[in-house]
């Protein structure tokens, strides 16, 4: 898609100042939020026309250049493991059908790919999640992806292994696809085994729920939580563009791979996840 439009005019500066005293309230509300709950979520943060002009583009990728999967997986993205009881949670599988766009198959023109890539938005992100130093996801693949998600497509609840996760919704869906995280049920220490049962199975009262509205941004800080997402019902998908892994890399040594999480404390992902869509699509907001 080529695009003349200017991507400053993509966010709404009132509500969410890039720029003064406006902005460092921003930074300090949001660090607030993500040391809090694990997750900072800024609604409206794209405008409502940018949001039809991102739809538009993600329409025309999605049906030309999705990568379509499907199957069943473990919340630690491993194997089950052989050795322990068949209800252990690291043996319990859960389904997940989703598409995605890569980031080799955006376009130089494409307006995703300028937004990902503005220098703005990166710094933005560095302040909140107070890393350090950020610096772009060195894989040609993962580096920015579009999630596409369709009639009855979820992602199982997961522990993903990377600092943090910042999505951006651009399509809605007309029921379901709200993205529901669970904070701090695991730590370096204790796997808590049990709690992570408890959230696998719908028990547990410590599950936040994102409903992830088109124009959302969401930064999710995963060496806190575990998530995942509930079956999406229609025949048009819903989108999120950004990284459903890491858009931007704390560290410059490794900057084209993921280290696992027991490679490093500060990595060891303690947020579980899920996603479901459950019904359409809502328009060219998502």
């Amino acid at each position: 898609m080529s695009s003349t439009t200017d991507v400053p005019s993509l966010v709404d500066r009132l509500r969410y100042p890039l720029e003064g005293a406006g902005r460092d309230d921003l930074v300090r509300r949001a660090r607030a939020s993500l040391h809090h709950d694990g997750a900072v979520e800024l609604p409206g943060f794209v405008t409502e026309p940018a949001v039809a002009l991102l739809a538009e583009e993600a329409r025309d990728l999605a049906a030309r250049r999705t990568w379509r999967s499907e199957g069943v997986g473990t919340a630690y993205l491993a194997p089950p493991d052989p050795m322990v009881p068949s209800d252990h949670p690291t043996r319990h599988l859960g389904r997940f059908a989703t598409g995605v766009v890569p980031y080799d198959l955006f376009g130089v023109d494409s307006l995703i790919r300028q937004f990902y890539e503005w220098e703005p938005l990166r710094q933005l992100v560095e302040d909140i999640v107070d890393r350090g130093p950020l610096h772009p996801y060195g894989d040609p693949f993962g580096a920015l992806n579009l999630a596409v998600m369709e009639n009855g497509d979820e992602l199982q609840w997961h522990f993903d292994q990377t600092d943090f996760v910042v999505s951006l919704a651009i399509a809605s869906a007309t029921s379901g696809g709200r993205f529901e995280a669970a904070p701090r049920v695991r730590t370096v220490d204790d796997e808590r085994f049990s709690e992570v049962q408890s959230v696998i199975e719908g028990r547990s009262d410590q599950v936040y729920v994102h409903p992830m509205v088109a124009g959302t941004l969401l930064i999710l800080k995963v060496g806190t939580p575990c998530t995942g997402s509930l079956p999406l019902k229609g025949t048009k998908p819903a989108w999120w563009p950004c990284s459903p892994t890491t858009p931007w890399r704390a560290d410059a040594a490794r900057p084209c791979c993921t280290r696992p999480a027991t490679a490093a404390p500060h990595r060891f992902p303690s947020l579980l996840t899920t996603r479901r869509i459950d019904s359409g699509w809502r328009g060219p907001g998502r």
